[in-house]
């Protein structure tokens, strides 16, 4: 008899195929033919996945036919590590204006800043999975991929919990992530130039700290105190602490500033400032409102 096997599908699968050429008055043995095809797959090289049922099928009632008769193991890929940024549901919106409720859009919030506060979840990891190795026919192992597994890295006021699956804050602050995905926690944001288009408005939980100047329009608000190293002009402070401006005050007929604590500026022109605590200017004082809890 011919007995022909073919291996395909990059060997996870081979066929046989039988065919008899016999006298009527001759009679196969089944029995024989099926060991035969057997010697002949092994022959082959194929040790893995064999169904003998396929074999006695293609020798005896699907003879002549082309049969699978062994199938491999496909490999099992793995899953990488995920990490999820819980805070980074503002920061994907970074840069774009906020959305009212109305639909109206507010140019001036761009959402550059993550506030978090003591305890909030920062970032969770989903451990990896490992892959399954697969196996041809031919009995050859099939690696699954290298699996990722990249871990949670803690910076400044930060903490990892649950054995390195959860990164939670310690105190109030910002989140700020490393280019080699280094988390910390800062109490104090710092912004190293002037609040205008490229920023838009501040809003911060801690200390503010502003190197340039406060624009037209702008507004800067802070739980905590706000320093300004320039002026302020006609743009609007608003701070549950103590407001220090370097510079002056140039309110444009527009601006607000108002401390929880005490003020201080080296001169106030055409504005309204208020502050619970004291106001101290160095120079002048011209065309303001100016209203203290304490002394001016």
């Amino acid at each position: 008899p011919y007995i022909g096997v073919s291996i395909e599908q990059n060997s996870m699968a081979a066929y046989l195929q039988v065919e008899t050429d016999v006298e009527d008055n001759y009679q196969v043995d089944i029995q024989e033919l099926f060991e035969m095809a057997l010697e002949r797959l092994q022959e082959k090289g194929i040790k893995y996945g064999i169904d003998e049922a396929s074999v006695r099928d293609a020798v005896s009632v699907r003879r002549g036919e082309k049969v699978l008769v062994a199938v491999g193991k496909p490999v099992e890929e793995g899953k990488d590590a995920i990490i999820t940024y819980h805070y980074l549901s503002d920061k994907e919106k970074a840069g774009r204006p906020q959305e009212r409720e109305d639909g109206t859009v507010d140019f001036w919030d761009l959402n550059l800043i993550n506030n978090v506060r003591a305890g909030d979840i920062l970032a969770t990891k989903t451990p990896s999975v490992s892959g399954s190795p697969g196996i041809t026919v031919t009995g050859q192992i099939i690696k699954p991929k290298p699996v990722k597994n990249p871990s949670l890295r803690r910076g400044k006021n930060t903490s990892l919990e649950n054995n390195g699956l959860k990164l939670v804050a310690t105190r109030d602050g910002h989140v700020v992530t490393t280019a080699d995905g280094v988390i910390s926690v800062l109490p104090v944001l710092t912004v190293n130039g002037n609040v205008d288009v490229a920023t838009g408005n501040i809003s911060f939980i801690g200390d503010i700290v502003i190197q340039g100047s406060v624009k037209p329009g702008f507004a800067v608000r802070a739980e905590k105190n706000i320093e300004v190293l320039g002026n302020v002009e006609g743009g609007s402070l608003l701070a549950g602490g103590s407001i220090t401006v370097r510079g002056g005050n140039i309110g444009q007929g527009k601006h607000r500033v108002v401390a929880g604590g005490n003020l201080s500026a080296r001169f106030i022109e055409n504005g309204m400032v208020q502050a619970k605590g004291d106001i101290l200017i160095n120079d002048a004082i011209l065309n303001s409102i100016v209203i203290a809890g304490g002394r001016i």
